[in-house]
């Protein structure tokens, strides 16, 4: 967990940016395990600066992350998908491993919380952890069988932002693509 990693003001403008957002993807499709409606920041040209800034916070996470394991190697992620959770809404249990495009694996899930949340908490059910969502909190995970989990329903909407990261493999390298 990395406390105060986005800051309050980019928490804010990404709250008011979905709210007003006309690109918000239902939920529903193969493999969306949430209720949720969604908004691929990544992929929309009016959302670029705040995911230049999602970028930086996420860089940043990540070298603090990887230096704990002292690993320096280069990592890419997904994009960013902005979540809103409804009152009552929930994610059920399930585990984000995949390969990544272009080179890379799936080392990391991240969350980024954008509002405090005493309900709709993320359950790691293997570990016994309970993440409370808290506005700036970075929650960092594998996303293999070896953490599943799932959101409980809130009393309040929650928002986040989520993406997958891995590390980029160079040419030649047998797990390039």
């Amino acid at each position: 967990m990395y406390h105060d990693a986005v800051g309050a003001d980019l928490c804010r403008q990404i709250i008011e940016k979905y709210d007003q957002s006309e690109n918000r993807r239902q939920p529903g499709g193969l493999y969306d395990n949430r209720q949720c409606e969604t908004v691929e920041a990544s992929k929309i040209l009016d959302w670029k600066i705040l995911d230049a800034q999602l970028e930086a916070v996420v860089g940043s996470v990540l070298t603090k992350h990887y230096s704990e394991y002292g690993v320096a190697l280069p990592f890419s992620d997904e994009g960013y998908e902005v979540c809103c959770y409804e009152p009552g809404q929930i994610c059920v249990e399930h585990c984000d491993g995949t390969a990544l495009a272009n080179r890379s694996a799936r080392l990391w899930a991240l969350a980024m919380y954008l509002n405090d949340c005493e309900e709709g908490k993320v359950v790691f059910p293997r570990q016994g952890i309970e993440v409370v969502p808290k506005a700036g909190t970075v929650a960092v995970w594998p996303p293999h069988m070896t953490h599943p989990h799932k959101t409980l329903p809130a009393d309040t909407k929650r928002y986040m932002v989520v993406t997958w990261s891995g590390l980029i493999y160079p040419k030649g390298h047998p797990s390039a693509a």
